[in-house]
């Protein structure tokens, strides 16, 4: 019988598609079930772009590959996060005058810094 999907006390593991899943997909199919901010944002005080990027953290180097990868002792989050009020918003949501110039994802995507990767906001302000 092949495994699909392992979760065990310090153990989070989708085998063979682990890594594939949270990189190449990003994690899409399950971001659903991230929710411990829908109380928070979602009361309309702040805000939050789209995510699209994959999950900010446990990242780990495979001892095999040496490679940047996913840890399987926990689950992979979007844990890093970039809230603004409305105020804010107004001022980089854009109209036919003022060119769009943002960017919410992942700092390093590529690289390994550590267990968490940065997330950052990069945004034109337009000021009328």
């Amino acid at each position: 019988m092949h495994s699909v999907l392992t979760v065990e006390t310090h153990r989070f593991d989708l085998h063979s598609i682990h890594d594939w899943f949270f990189r190449l997909g990003r994690g899409q199919m399950v971001k659903k079930y991230n929710g411990e901010l829908a109380q928070v944002v979602f009361a309309g005080k702040l805000l939050e772009e789209s995510v699209f990027f994959q999950p900010s953290r446990h990242y780990g180097i495979s001892k095999l590959t040496g490679k940047e990868e996913f840890m399987k002792t926990l689950c992979p989050a979007w844990a890093d996060r970039v809230l603004y009020n409305e105020k804010l918003s107004d001022l980089f949501r854009h109209d036919s005058f003022c060119a769009s110039g943002l960017y919410y994802g992942l700092v390093a995507e590529k690289k390994f810094v550590g267990q968490h990767k940065p997330v950052a906001l990069h945004a034109t302000i337009c000021l009328k």
